[in-house]
C-alpha cells in the first residue's frame, strides 16, 4: 500500500461528518485508513459508528480507552503501518475527492521522495516541482504544521523522527524532517480544506518551549547554521500565526491577551532581536503566500491590531 491516512478522533465534532465522508468519497480508494479512537468522547464515538467505513478498501481501527494525545497516537501508528507514506488528519480537514488519486499518482512517479507537500492555491490542474534542498523558492511554502505534508515512513523510521511526547510541538517535528530529507515534491494545488477547531487541546505556551528546545538542541548543527533564515522565520511565524492569534481567539480583548502580547514581544526581542527586519517576513512573495506576513513588520503589539490579524488568518 502506498498511502496510509491516519485519522485522529478525540473530542471535536465540528465538521466531523463532512471530514469522514470525504474519505469515503475518494475517487481512488486504494489507501489504508487508520482510524484512531484516542479516548474519543461519546458524541464523537456516536458519529464514528454511523460512518460506513466498509466501503473502503482497507481499514485498521486503533483504540485507546483514554486520551493519550496526538504524539503517542501518531508515533505508534508510524511504527506499525506497512504503507510507504502517511498523512495525518482529523476533523478539521476535509479532503478533495481527488486527494488520494493525486498522491498515489505522484508516489508512483517520484518513488524515492521523502515528502510531498501541497499548497493552498486554487489551481485547476496540478503543477509539481521537485526540490533536493531548501532553496529560496521552497522556503516560502514551508510551514510548521503537518496538515499539508505527506511523509515517507522510511524517512521517519530510519531517522527516528517522532512527535515530542506529551507536548504539541509540530515545529520541532517538521525541523527534523527538513534537516534529513533528500527530496521534497511541492504540489502547487489545494488538495484539502481546513476548518478552525472548536478549542485547543494543548498549552499554547508550549510554542515558546518548543522554540527554546529547537535553539538549545540544534543551533550548533550544520543544518541550523546553513538555514538560519528559514528556521527563524518558522519560529517567528509560530508565535504570530499560532500563539498570538489563538490567544486572541480564546480570550479576546482581555488582560490575558495583553500579557501574552508582552510575552511574545519580550521573547522575540531576546532570542531573535532582528525579527522586525527578517528578509522573508518582509518579502512580497511571502506576503502573497501567508497573508498574515503583510502585517508582521508593522506589528505594534496593540489589541486592535490583533483583530485585523485574526480576520486575515481566518479568511
Amino acid at each position: 500500500m502506498n498511502l496510509a491516512i491516519i485519522y485522529h478522533a478525540y473530542s471535536n465534532t465540528l465538521n466531523l461528518d463532512k471530514s469522514l465522508n470525504s474519505l469515503l468519497q475518494q475517487t481512488d480508494k486504494n489507501f489504508e485508513l487508520i482510524l484512531c479512537n484516542d479516548g474519543a468522547t461519546e458524541q464523537v464515538t456516536t458519529i464514528l459508528k454511523k460512518i460506513p467505513f466498509t466501503k473502503l478498501a482497507k481499514l485498521f481501527y486503533w483504540h485507546s480507552n483514554q486520551n493519550v494525545g496526538h504524539a503517542i497516537t501518531f508515533n505508534n501508528v508510524v511504527t506499525t503501518t506497512t504503507a510507504k507514506y502517511v498523512y495525518y488528519m482529523g476533523s478539521n480537514i476535509t479532503l478533495n475527492v481527488d486527494f488520494v488519486k493525486s498522491i498515489n499518482s505522484l508516489i508512483e512517479q517520484y518513488k524515492n521522495a521523502d515528502m510531498f507537500m501541497f499548497t493552498a492555491n486554487e489551481n485547476t490542474t496540478i503543477s509539481v516541482k521537485k526540490f533536493t534542498s531548501i532553496n529560496s523558492d521552497l522556503k516560502f511554502f514551508i510551514s510548521q504544521s503537518m496538515k499539508r505534508s505527506i511523509l515517507s515512513t522510511s524517512l521517519l523510521r530510519e531517522n527516528h523522527i517522532e512527535l515530542e511526547k506529551n507536548r504539541y510541538m509540530p515545529l520541532l517535528f517538521m525541523y527534523q524532517i527538513f534537516s534529513k530529507l533528500n527530496s521534497c515534491i511541492l504540489i502547487d494545488k489545494k488538495l484539502a480544506s481546513f476548518t478552525k477547531v472548536q478549542s485547543y487541546s494543548y498549552n499554547l505556551y508550549d510554542i515558546f518551549e518548543a522554540n527554546k528546545i529547537l535553539f538549545d538542541r540544534y543551533q550548533k548543527t550544520t543544518f541550523f547554521k546553513k538555514n538560519q533564515t528559514i528556521i527563524k522565520n518558522l519560529i517567528i511565524l509560530s508565535i504570530f500565526r499560532f500563539f498570538l492569534v489563538r490567544v486572541y481567539e480564546s480570550y479576546g480583548n482581555s488582560s490575558t491577551t495583553k500579557i501574552a502580547l508582552d510575552r511574545a514581544k519580550k521573547w522575540l526581542d531576546t532570542n531573535i532581536n532582528e525579527w522586525r527586519r527578517n528578509s522573508l517576513l518582509n518579502s512580497k512573495k511571502l506576503a502573497n503566500t501567508y497573508p498574515v506576513a503583510l502585517y508582521i513588520s508593522k506589528f505594534k503589539f496593540k489589541i486592535n491590531y490583533l483583530k485585523i490579524l485574526t480576520t486575515k488568518v481566518k479568511r
